[in-house]
């Protein structure tokens, strides 16, 4: 590879800098795993004021207790007993309060934390609790309801509206109900999607611009709730299923199916991703990019991956760089991560390379005919050290 003259040189070098001005938030979906919306509070004292400071304080702890379970193993949640109140107050960055009311005496509302995602981390590496904050891209959810026939679109469908009153954008797997249009009942019938292939559920996948689909079939039968998960994509089909008596109320067994569906969903997701505290390591690797707005896409998509602690840039040209990143978890956890954001990290003869994801697919067709390689691997970029 050609040398970088020294103009360009210093062109590259004045961008990487201006890179830190970079917005670092490369947004999956709307939300923050760090946020916790809509605790409702309620409490009463002699005045309006001192009832609103003890609702403000007790909300931070239902926060609190709802957000430990989003980020570490169930194993783990008891240890949100011993995090004394002064502690959990330190690690709120703020609130933001809806439907807010009160009285002389009393105050009610809704209430959103946002929680100081160094502070958190801290609290969990202290206390030796393994915990994930990486995020998978988005899934898209079909309820099929099976009550003597299949129901979908059609309304009504309590199993959609029990997904539908969840708000799961900031949950470590953002799952998203379709809107229920027209374009939606053409693109996959309730038939269909109750024994889904990839492709029989591509399309609405395609519609909303997302890569996994969960397919959750609802059978009802006597006073037997059974409920069939399955996360389907390109080059994967998993499926579970579980069942618990229907109670006289139909609509809490509903709703209590999809939070133990959500819980086999978010399991699968820790396992493959948790970190175990002060586990750290590093890895060396070149990255090709075909220009200046692929390179700075790669290092704001790093910078937003939340196990990578640091990357130090050792060598860079005109099309490509060396970098050493420091890392949490397994190399194979960092590949995991690095996929949500649509980044790529494949090994080959014996050196770790990093590309955008949509580059990587394109360079694919070079391995065709190839036996027991990925293609032949292309030549690296010659570097100029990093001032």
């Amino acid at each position: 590879m050609e040398r970088v003259s020294p103009v360009l040189y210093r062109i590259l070098f004045a961008l990487v800098l201006a890179a830190g001005s970079v917005s670092p938030r490369f947004a999956l979906a709307a939300g923050d795993v760090f946020t916790v919306r809509n605790i409702p509070v309620d409490a009463t004292a002699a005045g309006a004021a001192e009832a609103r400071e003890i609702a403000i304080a007790q909300g931070e702890r239902a926060g609190f207790e709802r957000l430990v379970p989003r980020l570490t193993r169930k194993q783990d949640w008891g240890f949100t007993a011993n995090v004394t109140e002064p502690q959990v107050a330190a690690l709120v960055l703020g609130i933001e309060v809806a439907e807010e009311r009160s009285s002389a005496t009393r105050y009610f509302g809704r209430i959103t934390y946002s929680f100081k995602p160094g502070a958190v981390r801290q609290l969990l590496n202290q206390s030796q609790i393994p915990f994930s904050e990486a995020r998978s891209k988005p899934a898209i959810v079909l309820p099929v309801l099976d009550s003597g026939g299949l129901h979908l679109w059609d309304d009504p469908n309590p199993w959609r509206t029990a997904w539908a009153r969840r708000d799961l954008t900031d949950e470590l797997v953002p799952v998203l109900v379709p809107l229920n249009d027209l374009e939606d009942s053409n693109l996959v019938s309730a038939a269909k999607a109750a024994n889904a292939t990839w492709a029989d559920v591509s399309a609405i996948a395609e519609k909303y611009g997302l890569e996994r689909v969960l397919v959750a079939v609802a059978h009802v039968r006597g006073g037997t709730l059974t409920v069939n998960i399955s996360q389907i994509a390109a080059n994967q089909n998993q499926s579970s299923s579980f069942s618990f008596p229907v109670g006289t109320d139909l609509t809490a067994s509903l709703d209590q199916a999809v939070g133990s569906a959500l819980d086999r969903v978010y399991d699968q997701w820790k396992t493959a991703t948790i970190v175990v505290y002060g586990q750290e390591n590093t890895l060396l690797a070149s990255t090709f990019f075909s220009n200046l707005s692929d390179w700075l896409s790669i290092q704001r998509r790093l910078r937003q991956a939340p196990t990578v602690h640091s990357v130090d840039i050792l060598g860079l040209s005109s099309q490509g760089a060396q970098i050493r990143l420091s890392y949490g978890g397994t190399v194979e956890q960092l590949k995991i991560t690095l996929e949500q954001i649509s980044l790529a990290l494949s090994e080959r003869d014996g050196y770790w390379e990093l590309a955008l994801t949509e580059r990587a697919a394109r360079a694919a067709p070079a391995a065709a005919g190839t036996t027991g390689t990925t293609g032949p691997a292309p030549a690296k970029p010659a570097l100029k050290p990093h001032p």
